[in-house]
């Protein structure tokens, strides 16, 4: 009979363990979802780096924004992609990031350039992208 009582509580414990690893998993996957469509966001950010640069040139050079990725001899802007990017336009100096199912379907970020005292400033706080998937300082 005793080894009854032993078995029955071994099988609860096994339970309440299987029932704990459950709701950390329940807890633990959304969040790493969310971390990970934040690093997507980012990295969409970060090639948009080496388009910013051109846009610098190009206004340092002519004193006004280019119009579209041809005039900064970029190639078309579904051509500039990477793992969560679709695509980046560029209209009139301001970049227009386009992101794929990674983030959401056809989320944006929009980064307008602001002459600030000679330089220029970025303001990356336009677009479809959810606020809580930004950087802080495109919030």
């Amino acid at each position: 009979m005793p080894s009854l009582l032993k078995n029955g509580f071994t099988l609860i414990e096994l339970m309440v363990t299987v029932a704990i690893i459950g709701m950390l998993a329940a807890i633990a996957t959304p969040a790493y979802q969310g971390y990970v469509k934040r690093t997507h966001v980012l990295e969409g950010i970060q090639l948009a780096s080496a388009v910013k640069f051109a846009v610098y040139e190009y206004y340092y050079m002519y004193s006004t924004f280019p119009a579209n990725n041809s005039d900064i001899y970029l190639p078309m802007p579904e051509f500039i992609k990477g793992n969560a990017i679709k695509s980046i336009a560029v209209e009139n100096g301001t970049l227009i990031l386009t992101y794929n199912q990674r983030v959401a379907e056809n989320a944006t970020i929009v980064m307008v350039p602001t002459l600030v005292d000679s330089t220029i400033k970025w303001d990356c706080t336009g677009g479809t992208v959810d606020p809580t998937l930004r950087p802080y300082n495109c919030k």
